[in-house]
């Protein structure tokens, strides 16, 4: 039987491995981002359209946060849909999508990249399904997924990222509350 304690280091050593493959996901998202291009064109600036109208409830916030003891810098926003799978996610701004895929990876699961020019570009992760398809053009408030728990998820809801490649930030990400 194990101790309190034991406990405690088994999940900090979980956390720690759940850091390393999300180091290496973002990793991967940031290599087809720089794969891409500028195909979204010109970003112009303004405010994002919410990815996942009638859902306003962050279950994590963007930034640092403490797992088990373990200090972890979340790299998005999640937006709860209080265990509903399917709600439809929908594109934040015009863009053109550079990654949509219905493969479940390991920590982001199945999801989308748009970029929107200018160096940015959005993520939407842990979908159930993607109806898009890379290389077409997206309008703000269209639909591009539906909500799910797939890859390294506690249950359904859209993780969501904004991504800045003229930034100096971790990863390139930067705070969707931004936008």
């Amino acid at each position: 039987e194990a101790s309190l304690g034991e406990t405690e280091e088994e999940m900090q050593k979980k956390v720690k491995e759940l850091q390393a493959a999300e180091d290496k996901a973002s990793a991967e998202i940031d290599r087809i981002i720089a794969e891409s291009g500028n195909n979204g064109g010109d970003y112009t600036g303004g405010i994002f359209t919410w990815p996942l109208p009638g859902y306003t409830y962050i279950s994590s916030n963007y930034g640092w946060r403490d797992l088990w003891g373990v200090r972890d810098f979340h790299r998005g926003i999640d937006i709860s849909t209080s265990g509903k799978i399917g709600p439809t996610i929908v594109a934040a701004a015009d863009g053109v999508v550079t990654y949509a895929s219905n493969v479940n990876t390991a920590s982001y699961g199945r999801y989308v990249i748009i970029s929107h020019g200018g160096g940015i570009s959005t993520v939407y992760a842990h979908c159930s399904l993607v109806t898009t398809t890379v290389g077409a053009h997206v309008t703000a408030g269209q639909a591009i997924a539906q909500v799910g728990s797939t890859g390294n998820s506690s249950g359904p809801h859209l993780h969501f990222e904004v991504r800045d490649q003229t930034s100096n930030a971790l990863g390139h990400t930067v705070s969707p509350w931004i936008y």
